[in-house]
């Protein structure tokens, strides 16, 4: 009797398998997340890289890397990103769209979060990137929404593990060890950028330079928008994930918008 309910159980786990994989490799396309920092565009990104095996593309990782590799971009701008500021749109613009070709290639839905906001020309920019690499239509621009004390509160609790940069924070998603990473169990750390002048400092210009940059994207792909502050996260993620499904024509109009739509 044990050994035929043993047998049952190893079925279901491996139909549970393949049905998560089936799904998984289902996924194909390209999310655009942006939104004021800290409002958790690396949560959603890491919920999606996990569950459904996508790939990732981090604006402020691409230029991180470059410091880190210290190449000769990563010198010249390392006191810039350190500051919080904007590196110049030709820099950018190269490293994504070597990125963007190499995820292209390895996922079948990757996410851009955080890029669009610097320029007036990042939104055209990456439209006609996504247009020559045949992945526009299948595109959705994910706006997420927060208040400006809770953005800050995030972010003044934010620490990386700087061997394998997963992100836990204080206040939302502690590490087991205090100031440890649960993988790795190297010491946590909190980045330059992370600190409250530079946060405020990031705040104002998301508001003032950043936020009308982003709002084009509404206007080229179809979009939703989601406020952190009130919703359930999971939920949206869960959903946007059926929505991805069934582009490039969305099932549900009261979810996605149509661009320009309001």
């Amino acid at each position: 009797m044990f050994s035929i309910q043993k047998k049952i159980y190893k079925f279901v786990v491996v139909f549970v398998l393949f049905l998560a994989e089936s799904v998984s490799s289902s996924l194909s396309g390209v999310l655009i997340v942006v939104g004021p920092p800290g409002s958790g565009k690396g949560h959603l990104a890491s919920f999606f890289v996990c569950n459904y095996q996508c790939g990732h593309i981090s604006a402020g990782d691409l230029l991180r890397e470059e410091v880190n590799k210290k190449t000769s971009i990563g010198i010249a701008i390392e006191d810039i990103i350190t500051q919080g500021k904007p590196v110049a749109n030709e820099v950018m613009h190269t490293l994504l769209q070597a990125k963007v070709i190499e995820q292209k290639e390895r996922h079948g839905l990757f996410i851009i979060d955080g890029f669009g906001g610097q320029s007036n020309e990042d939104a055209p920019f990456l439209q006609n990137l996504l247009e020559r690499e045949g992945l526009s239509n299948r595109t959705i621009a994910v706006f997420l929404e927060s208040a400006d004390e809770e953005c800050q509160r995030r972010m003044e609790g934010r620490l990386i593990c700087n061997t394998c940069a997963r992100i836990y924070n204080t206040n939302t998603f502690p590490s087991e060890k205090e100031g440890f990473c649960d993988v790795c169990n190297e010491r946590l750390i909190q980045r330059p950028q992370d600190t409250r002048e530079t946060i405020q400092g990031r705040i104002v210009r998301y508001k003032t330079i950043m936020e009308s940059n982003y709002s084009q994207f509404s206007r080229i792909f179809p979009y939703v928008r989601f406020d952190v502050d009130q919703g359930e996260c999971i939920d949206f993620y869960r959903k946007l994930a059926t929505a991805i499904q069934h582009l490039p024509e969305p099932t549900d109009p009261d979810f996605i918008k149509s661009p320009g739509e309001e």
